[in-house]
């Protein structure tokens, strides 16, 4: 989460948690990166296992 911080705004962080606001679009490029980025930590702790978007 630290790497997005300067994306993310007024949300509310916590360790590995994002709150968006009820009522609100989620901001869906921020979201990808987000995705993308915890998919490659993943692919790197299991040499590779992880499953691509």
């Amino acid at each position: 989460m630290i790497d997005y911080r300067d994306g993310l705004g007024d949300l509310v962080t916590s360790k590995g948690t994002i709150s968006f606001q009820y009522g609100q679009r989620l901001p869906v490029t921020l979201v990808k990166k987000v995705v993308k980025s915890r998919l490659a930590e993943v692919r790197l702790a299991t040499g590779g296992a992880a499953p691509t978007p």
